[in-house]
């Protein structure tokens, strides 16, 4: 079997551990509370929140984040051996379109995930609204027609791996695939900056935007509180970077930066969590 080769390790997120909250941050509950991860576990994340979130709220914000790291990240963790919790149910081949010699159409066939290239897509979107005060009728809810692409997965040179591929399948081309779900994305970065917020600020340090988007999984008001991710941007040397919009704030609002796998060049996202009190 092929091994990649020259893979970078993608750095450790530096831990953080904020004071216990002591209720849940997205309905005010008592009981049962749990460690909150604010960047998902399963993307390597170590800032710890405790006794954040009721058992319901974790079930919650477990499933969309388990949905986005599974189906757009899914590939990528893999192949960084990113953190899971369940390592025997990772798929041990991906998707790959290919074109036969016998037909002008393209099939799918299941590569070993060690050789097999894919494609990350992430959505971009117009600042939000509520930052700029300009309503966009285009796309509704977390919907868009742009994405940000990175190619992960080839072996040593794009272009030659591909034509090793098209060798060992009988293929006269192959195309690297992507799974883009923008709800459970969307869902993500709201849960990350209102979880930041709350830990940073404490519960009563601001009136939350996102709590309802979170808890409801209604994403029909991402225009106007989630958006970014415009342009070409340098890798960083942090895996994740989080921070506050500090201009913002003299507006009156709270507006979290959020930019996931900043080292590999991703985008940054500008989240509104809500208002100075």
């Amino acid at each position: 079997m092929v091994k990649h080769q020259n893979l970078p390790i993608l750095p450790h997120h530096q831990p953080r551990r904020y004071g216990s909250s002591d209720r849940c941050i997205y309905c005010g509950s008592l009981d049962g509370l749990t460690k909150e991860h604010i960047i998902p576990y399963a993307l390597g994340g170590t800032w710890i929140f405790p006794k954040a979130s009721c058992k319901t709220c974790a079930k919650i914000t477990a499933a969309f984040e388990g949905q986005f790291c599974r189906t757009i990240l899914g590939p990528l963790r893999m192949l960084y051996n990113m953190p899971t919790r369940r390592p025997k149910e990772r798929p041990r081949h991906l998707a790959l379109k290919v074109k036969y010699p016998s037909s002008n159409d393209w099939e799918i066939a299941y590569v070993d995930r060690d050789i097999c290239p894919f494609l990350i897509g992430l959505p971009l979107y117009p600042l939000p609204s509520a930052l700029t005060g300009k309503q966009t009728n285009e796309v509704s809810g977390s919907a868009t027609r742009e994405f940000w692409l990175r190619g992960g997965g080839f072996w040593q040179d794009r272009d030659s791996h591909l034509q090793w591929l098209c060798n060992i399948l009988g293929a006269v081309q192959v195309m690297p695939m992507a799974e883009v779900q923008t709800d459970p994305f969307c869902l993500t970065l709201a849960k990350i900056a209102h979880a930041f917020t709350a830990a940073e600020l404490g519960n009563g340090g601001f009136k939350p935007f996102l709590t309802e988007m979170v808890r409801h999984r209604d994403v029909s008001r991402c225009s106007e509180l989630i958006g970014g991710g415009r342009g070409n941007e340098m890798p960083s040397e942090a895996v994740h970077e989080i921070k506050f919009d500090e201009e913002a704030a003299s507006k009156g609002l709270i507006v979290v930066f959020v930019r996931l796998l900043a080292v590999l060049g991703a985008p940054t996202y500008s989240v509104v969590s809500g208002t100075t009190n």
